[in-house]
């Protein structure tokens, strides 16, 4: 299996575990919630740390696009734990979230787009 392959697979994985995370803060399981989010970090995170290893850089706008992704990605979670402790309000955590993963679909579509194509 070449190396994109297996970051393609571990970042599909972790979008798909991010919209699992979604789909139980809806539906006010918070337990669930959390669980599929912090999955969902760990997995992005692999697929960052992977990658930049392996290839030993971003040196394509996909990589440089991902990385603000990624680091946008950790800012939401973060929001999320400044919601718990009532510092942020619902609203401002449930936009910035659905952005992250509104985000992370365009980059899985544009590494299609780029690379698959």
């Amino acid at each position: 299996m070449e190396p994109f392959q297996v970051h393609a697979l571990i970042q599909v994985s972790s979008l798909v575990f991010l919209l699992l995370g979604v789909y139980y803060a809806r539906n006010h399981n918070l337990r669930r919630h959390h669980a599929f989010i912090y999955i969902a970090l760990g997995l992005l995170t692999a697929g960052v740390v992977y990658t930049l290893y392996t290839i030993g850089g971003a040196p394509s706008t996909h990589g440089r696009v991902g990385l603000f992704v990624y680091v946008y990605t950790l800012f939401v979670a973060f929001s999320g734990r400044a919601f718990l402790g009532g510092k942020v309000k619902r609203k401002h955590h449930r936009l910035p979230g659905g952005t992250a993963i509104l985000l992370l679909v365009l980059q899985t579509l544009f590494a299609l787009y780029s690379y698959v194509l």
